[in-house]
């Protein structure tokens, strides 16, 4: 099976999250592509089984996705009723309300949000990653 693990690059937190939970779908037999929120192409997300999406914590409080991941996600054609893995890097505050915000805009997309998380350490990454079976 295969992943697309599209994440921000507004800071290394999230790289790091995105990297563990590409080791740990691929520990699971996954095929893992990784690619940035940077450009402003289309993003083909037809021959991937599962899209795992990942923002940073944004704002005082949070409550908000990364700018660069929201338009990221409007670019994605075929979003419609793909299974897809919501997440965030935590902070002390805005922790649940930036993950809320991310899957909230990924179901606007028509995404089928069915697991998130957010990820702290590679436990938790490969925690997602065994429940993406």
């Amino acid at each position: 099976m295969r992943a697309l693990i599209l994440y921000s690059t507004a800071n290394g937190a999230i790289q790091n999250a995105a990297q563990n939970l590409s080791q740990g779908l691929e520990q699971n037999n996954w095929q893992v592509q990784m690619l940035t929120t940077e450009g402003s192409g289309p993003i083909n997300v037809i021959p991937y089984d599962l899209v795992c999406v990942g923002s940073p914590v944004v704002g005082a409080f949070g409550g908000k996705v990364a700018t660069d991941v929201s338009e990221a996600i409007s670019r994605c054609n075929r979003l419609d009723g793909k299974k897809t893995i919501a997440f965030v890097t935590p902070k002390i505050f805005g922790t649940d309300k930036s993950l809320r915000a991310l899957m909230g805009l990924l179901e606007s997309q028509g995404a089928n949000v069915f697991d998130f998380q957010a990820i702290r350490s590679s436990a938790d990454a490969g925690a997602v990653a065994q429940r993406a079976r």
